[in-house]
């Protein structure tokens, strides 16, 4: 089983990406975190987390957990299921987290481990809306110049209006020789055409 099955994924997605491989690795230390803090080495999936005996938790676990249950499992889920962009920005965020979780695994201060996964769960969203953003810039200004370099620049040697005016196909006086000067005088005739 694949870490992002641990946490309820099922689907297919491309672990050669970076950003893929990045959060796989955050969601394999995420996973050991919280066994190693519920002391359930042996959970199968995150639900033998969520349905832990309440009975047998300190008041700071059952906190941490019913947290996990309402905000941090259904992020874990959805981040597991995402299809992110494969920015290097978004790949170091979530790095430097992981970096920060790893140096406390060590447990000699089990309320550090607790605060850098609920860290995690509240900081990488934004993380990924911000990606997200510098993605669809990029990609609007790509689609923009890919756009612009297949408009053609069409030499018109003569351009002809048709007017339904009083039944009539009139000529144009006015000869256009490429896409901006005809494009002006669409917008002119638009504009004239209203009135009339």
């Amino acid at each position: 089983m694949n870490i992002r099955e641990w946490f309820g994924f099922k689907g297919e997605y491309d672990n050669t990406l970076g950003i893929n491989a990045c959060v796989d690795s955050l969601l394999e230390l995420y996973s050991k975190a919280i066994k190693r803090y519920f002391s359930v080495h042996d959970a199968e999936s995150y639900r033998a987390i969520q349905n832990l005996d309440v009975n047998g938790l300190s008041k700071g676990q059952r906190l941490f957990l019913n947290w996990l249950n309402e905000k941090g499992f259904p992020f874990l889920n959805e981040l597991a299921s995402r299809h992110l962009p494969d920015s290097e920005q978004l790949i170091a965020q979530i790095e430097y987290d992981k970096y920060i979780l790893e140096e406390e695994m060590c447990f000699e201060y089990p309320d550090d481990v607790r605060s850098s996964l609920i860290s995690i769960v509240n900081e990488v969203p934004e993380y990924i809306q911000a990606a997200n953003e510098v993605s669809v810039s990029v990609s609007i200004e790509q689609l923009w110049d890919n756009w612009a370099s297949w408009i053609p620049e069409a030499q018109v040697s003569e351009c002809y209006v048709s007017e339904i005016i009083y039944g009539k196909i009139k000529e144009n006086p006015y000869k256009t020789s490429n896409y901006v000067e005809s494009a002006s005088f669409a917008g002119s005739l638009l504009f004239l055409g209203g009135l009339i």
